[in-house]
């Protein structure tokens, strides 16, 4: 209820900020049936570390951070589910940061200006926070540690090593849980039973505030699409395209089709791309354009196809030229265009070989990929932008696929090849964790694969290394998880590379091949009955 706060405490009261939001169903494009239209006061956090700072007061010593789980995760996790049949049910806690406790002092903020009340002698009132506010700087730790000792409390354990995971082994079976702040995800095998006593006990810690979904439609801003009988699992973001579109490019929405850039002239528009001379404010276009660009990132996590025109628009995001917006409307054009897309997981009727030792054969671009952990990793040089690609794929599909700038000046293919591999390595090593929480331990080292001959070469023996001394330090820490049996550099063909086409304009036929085999999509097309 509101207070009053002594001036002469010094304490700062925040501003209050009343946020009104419209709940989209991510799966449906409709109004979200539990909770479509919100509004609520929240403190302005930001302006409170202002407003400290101008106090004289110490910053809080409560963190200001909060683990979610992250996205190689998220998809291994569903992967898994898909692949073992697992049950999956959604769980979101109503008003949680209101629930979770304080660990900092009592807090202060404004009645909302639409509310202005006074005591008796006329001084204005403020609400007295008690418990954690949305806005505030540490809310989200606050709920965090909250919802964590609750899920503790009820048999819950931390996976090790990997982040807003955690498991449940009992008596009945066992279950995998994993976190976004206020959402969970749980995964469950033979039954929903770990799940339901999970579940109403949640709902008696948290006032019954809790709305349960025991065969989701979305998580986590994906639509799932799932068939049980085939064991597959769809990912993809047709709603986020949608409203992107709405925003930049009505016309998609009304059926018409603008001429945009395509083919050569998208691609030699994307490599020219310089950033632009910044004078002031942003003009409006480039404002437009970092909108686009900021909305397809998002959407990128399911549309691998994207991911290069992407790396060349978000070089220039902070500054964009002219050139950029028409090379941001190309991208969203193309993924309005495939809007359904998405990444599927499961559905493997027979393993995709890959085997051999220094040299790797699969069957190919035009079959899903192994069930198994595999790494590609792939890099270009001696250009005016050097880069890297990474494709982890598991479960017949991508779990992670990027593009990065090679930050170092680098003299040969062969060291930007060292650095993809290297780097490659590094995701190996996290994923692997991540199985390990999963139950579904790697059964022997991960293959990463390569393109370039010496790459492999020196990867498995520094003795090849004649011209490459003076780099063979990249190399010791994914030698040393070589050794471990972490994982093993394998030899592929260019024309089979898995991530050739994150890196470098392909042809379309071999772009098609690439994103389908990245995708699953040959098991998306048979769920669908094509």
């Amino acid at each position: 209820m509101p207070v009053t706060v002594p001036a002469a405490a010094g304490v700062p009261i925040q501003r209050c900020v009343t946020a009104r939001k419209i709940k989209i169903d991510q799966a449906t494009g409709g109004l979200d049936q539990h909770d479509p239209f919100k509004s609520r006061h929240s403190a302005d956090g930001g302006f409170a570390k202002v407003q400290r700072a101008r106090a004289g007061l110490p910053p809080s010593g409560v963190p200001a951070t909060s683990t979610v789980v992250d996205d190689l995760t998220a998809k291994l996790f569903v992967g898994h589910a898909a692949a073992v049949d697992a049950h999956l049910t959604k769980g979101d806690v109503g008003n949680a940061y209101v629930k979770a406790k304080r660990q900092g002092p009592v807090g202060y903020m404004a009645l909302p200006s639409t509310l202005p009340m006074t005591d008796e002698d006329g001084t204005e009132l403020c609400i007295e926070l008690c418990s954690p506010l949305w806005g505030e700087e540490c809310a989200g730790y606050e709920w965090e540690c909250t919802f964590n000792d609750t899920i503790k409390g009820l048999g819950w354990v931390p996976c090790p090593g990997v982040p807003a995971m955690f498991s449940f082994h009992g008596e009945h079976g066992e279950a995998r849980m994993i976190t976004i702040v206020d959402d969970f995800l749980i995964s469950e095998v033979n039954g929903t039973t770990i799940t339901d006593a999970t579940i109403a006990k949640l709902k008696a810690a948290f006032n019954d505030e809790v709305k349960v979904d025991y065969s989701p439609t979305s998580f986590a801003g994906f639509k799932l699409e799932r068939n049980r009988e085939r064991r597959t699992l769809t990912l993809s973001m047709p709603q986020k395209i949608i409203e992107a579109a709405r925003e930049h490019m009505p016309e998609l929405l009304r059926g018409e089709r603008p001429t945009v850039l395509s083919g050569k002239r998208l691609a030699d528009a994307a490599d020219s791309l310089k950033l632009a001379d910044r004078e002031g404010k942003l003009s409006p276009q480039q404002v437009r354009t970092q909108s686009i660009i900021g909305h397809l990132k998002f959407v990128e996590r399911v549309q691998p196809r994207l991911s290069l025109v992407l790396h060349r628009l978000s070089c220039v995001m902070s500054a964009p030229p002219p050139e950029a917006y028409e090379v941001a409307r190309a991208a969203l054009c193309t993924a309005y265009d495939r809007k359904n897309d998405g990444i599927t997981y499961g559905g493997l009727d027979a393993e995709a070989e890959l085997q051999g030792r220094m040299s790797a054969h699969i069957a190919g671009l035009d079959s899903h990929a192994p069930t198994e952990l595999v790494a590609a990793a792939d890099a270009t040089w001696n250009g005016d932008l050097d880069l890297y690609g990474m494709l982890l794929t598991c479960f017949g599909a991508a779990v992670m696929h990027s593009v990065k700038k090679i930050g170092l000046v680098v003299d040969s293919s062969h060291e930007s090849e060292a650095i993809a591999s290297a780097k490659a390595g590094e995701l190996v090593a996290y994923a692997r964790e991540v199985l390990v929480a999963l139950g579904a331990p790697p059964t022997g080292p991960t293959v990463i694969l390569s393109d370039n001959k010496a790459n492999v070469l020196v990867a498995n023996n520094a003795k090849s290394a004649s011209r490459s001394r003076h780099f063979l330090r990249r190399y010791h820490t994914l030698q040393r998880r070589m050794a471990d049996g972490e994982c093993r550099v394998v030899k592929i063909t260019d024309d089979l590379m898995p991530a050739d086409f994150l890196t470098k304009w392909v042809p379309k036929e071999k772009l098609k091949r690439s994103v389908d085999h990245a995708s699953n999509a040959r098991a998306r097309a048979v769920h669908w009955g094509n």
